[in-house]
Formats: structure tokens, C-alpha cells, sequence
């Protein structure tokens, strides 16, 4: 729990990114934990709790359903995962097996396993953050195509 400092005094300049002047408009904040899901989507329902971040994306259409919630992005980027074969360890060590593995991949898959809604992911096929700077699908062909003879003609024996 986190509670107003009455002694505090804000620095007299507009706040900018990490620094300049703040001000509290709050006199506590909780932080809570929760384990469930299920409970904190009814508590924030309920009013017991003004915020949630990344809710599951099963609850969201329930919070989208109550007027008196919103939900918004906090990052327009999203999130980017990876799959990081051990290159260690057999059969990952070979760069065959690994170049094979990105024709077997098929990301559109994965992400409906995991995240379950489609307006909720974007398949991203750039190492670097799709939306950035950096976007670029140079060298990114096997893992658009997804074609599982590209595995075998990667010359690895499947």
C-alpha cells in the first residue's frame, strides 16, 4: 500500500517522461495480487478494484460489456515472443535441424493456441518489434510461408 506523503511538495515544471514536477491525486494506492482470474474480473465488475493490467483476453469481452469499464493498450507495439531452440543440445545443434524447425513453424497457429481471439494477436514475422523502427521481413520467407517441404529440403531427415 502506497499512501499520500503529506510533507510533499512537487517541483514548480511540467513533468516529462521520468522527471519534472508531480503531483498525487491520490491518497493510497493498494497493490493486490491475485491469483484468480475469474475473481479479479468480478471484483473489477463489482467496483472493488479500479484496475486490471492484462487481463486474460477471455475476460475482455466481459469488461467491454460493462459501461462503466474501458480497456485500452497500453503499448501499440504489443508484446513479441520468441521460440529459442537450445542450439546446445541435439537435435538443435545442427543449423539444419534449425532452419528446418522455421518452415515447421507456423506462427498464426501458436498464436490462436495461446491467446485464443484473433483481434487480440498479429503474427510478426521480423526479428525485430513489428511496428518499429527496425520492422523488416528480410530473410523472414520461411516462417511467411510455412511450407513443411521446406523442412525436408532444409536436408534434414524428418
Amino acid at each position: 500500500m502506497y499512501l499520500r506523503n503529506p510533507d510533499y511538495m512537487p517541483r514548480d515544471e511540467m513533468p516529462s517522461g521520468s522527471t519534472g514536477g508531480r503531483k498525487a491525486h491520490l491518497d493510497k494506492v493498494i497493490w493486490r495480487y491475485a491469483l484468480d482470474p475469474r475473481e479479479t474480473a468480478e471484483d473489477l465488475a463489482a467496483g472493488e478494484i479500479d484496475w486490471r493490467d492484462q487481463p486474460p483476453p477471455e475476460f475482455i469481452p466481459k469488461i467491454k460489456q460493462n459501461p462503466d469499464l474501458q480497456t485500452f493498450a497500453i503499448d501499440p507495439l504489443g508484446t513479441q515472443g520468441w521460440l529459442r531452440p537450445n542450439c546446445l543440445h541435439p537435435p538443435f545443434n545442427n543449423n539444419k535441424a534449425r532452419e528446418a524447425l522455421l518452415h515447421m513453424m507456423d506462427q498464426v497457429t501458436y498464436l490462436a493456441w495461446a491467446v485464443g481471439q484473433a483481434e487480440y494477436y498479429r503474427p510478426c514475422y521480423s526479428v525485430f518489434a513489428c511496428g518499429g523502427p527496425y520492422t523488416t521481413t528480410v530473410g523472414a520467407e520461411p516462417m511467411m510461408e510455412h511450407k513443411l517441404g521446406g523442412a525436408a529440403r532444409a536436408g534434414v531427415g524428418l
